[in-house]
């Protein structure tokens, strides 16, 4: 599946600049449709990772759209093994409560993962099911946090309207 929407992307890009009629995101607001880029997708959560690594929440605000819906999952040990717990979301509403925010300024990642790779929601469909916030509309960039006993992952969903990051998730 990871294949198919590494695929599938640069090919509807290619396809937009030749037909000059760009790759829409389906929305039933009032705004206008935009044309997706998957480059500024990218940028955008290649920004938000480096602003969460350095603990510049001032830097991460920048890239993010409120209100930013946040989920976690601790990884608990049970039996001489480990499982997730409960998740736990919550939205920030705004960037004073953004900054106030101590437990997104803890979040790190590997610093060699400087560029995520891009999954569809069913890849990640397990860690965001029953989320208050709808992810499948969103484009789900993975990196990695590291490894230990269990894999660590940060996952940004970014709204293709804004070009920002509407959501995060990590264990």
């Amino acid at each position: 599946m990871i294949m198919f929407v590494r695929l599938i992307v640069p090919i509807c890009l290619s396809a937009a600049l030749l037909s000059g009629t760009g790759c829409k995101a389906s929305n039933n607001s009032d705004m206008p449709d935009v044309v997706v880029s998957e480059t500024s997708i990218v940028n955008v959560t290649s920004n938000a990772h480096k602003a969460l690594n350095a603990g510049d929440m001032q830097a991460f605000a920048e890239t993010v759209s409120f209100p930013l819906a946040v989920r976690t999952h601790e990884w608990a040990s049970l039996q001489g093994s480990y499982e997730l717990t409960r998740p736990i979301d919550k939205m920030i509403g705004g960037e004073s409560s953004l900054l106030s925010a101590s437990d997104l300024a803890k979040v790190r990642m590997e610093s060699e993962a400087t560029d995520g790779s891009i999954i569809s929601y069913d890849d990640v469909r397990e860690n965001l099911e029953g989320s208050d916030y709808d992810w499948s509309n969103l484009t789900l960039i993975i990196y990695a946090r590291g490894y230990g006993d269990v894999e660590h992952i940060v996952l940004f969903g970014v709204d293709d309207r804004s070009g920002k990051v509407k959501a995060i998730y990590y264990n």
